[in-house]
């Protein structure tokens, strides 16, 4: 007898056991069920669903998503028009006069000098010989002879030089070539001019050979 309830009692355990099993896995089917067809893509049908439900979502194929154009969308796509046969935009830099170039003026605040003419003065000849002054100056303009002196004119354009030469003798008034000038004289050419010696100067330095 007793052993007949101690096998009765650990037969019912087990039944008992295994019913709780059974039920905590029916509940937890769904669960598990839709994690794993999250992360294999596959259509989870639970228990409860409907077979007929089930086969339809498996034989209708997938409809491919609508490429029509709605209303809306025309509107707000922009409007494009050809304008390949429009012209060109002038090109505004050939309209414009092209640059003058700046000159610029610079004067001087002082006036130029004028350039100074050389000059050479008839003192320089004075121990020089007959022939040196012809071969500076060339022929004289007049000769006289005044006893032993002879005089030698030099005639510029404002002026007169006097070259004084001493000859040997008043009977050979011959002027020797290495006659030696004794002294010289300048004077205005004529009487009621001013003597500007400077100009007389520059004047006979141009008449040098």
């Amino acid at each position: 007898m007793l052993l007949t309830n101690t096998g009765f009692r650990i037969s019912f355990c087990l039944f008992m056991t295994i019913l709780f099993a059974l039920i905590f896995l029916t509940g937890c089917q769904p669960l598990i069920q839709a994690q794993t067809s999250a992360q294999t893509k596959i259509p989870v049908i639970s228990p409860r669903e409907d077979k007929a439900t089930a086969n339809t979502q498996w034989s209708q194929p997938t409809a491919p998503a609508s490429t029509a154009l709605t209303a809306e969308d025309i509107v707000a796509a922009p409007l494009h028009t050809d304008t390949s046969s429009a012209e060109p935009p002038a090109n505004k830099t050939d309209a414009k006069k092209p640059e003058q170039p700046t000159v610029k003026i610079t004067r001087s605040l002082q006036p130029k000098k004028p350039a100074v003419k050389p000059t050479f003065n008839p003192a320089d000849l004075v121990g020089r010989s007959h022939s040196y002054v012809s071969a500076q100056f060339g022929q004289a303009d007049f000769n006289r002879t005044e006893g032993i002196i002879h005089v030698l004119q030099y005639h510029q354009p404002d002026c007169v030089i006097d070259l004084f030469i001493k000859i040997a003798s008043t009977t050979d008034p011959t002027l020797t070539a290495d006659a030696k000038v004794l002294d010289w004289a300048m004077r205005e050419r004529t009487i009621s001019q001013s003597l500007d010696a400077t100009l007389c100067q520059q004047q006979f330095y141009e008449r040098k050979l």
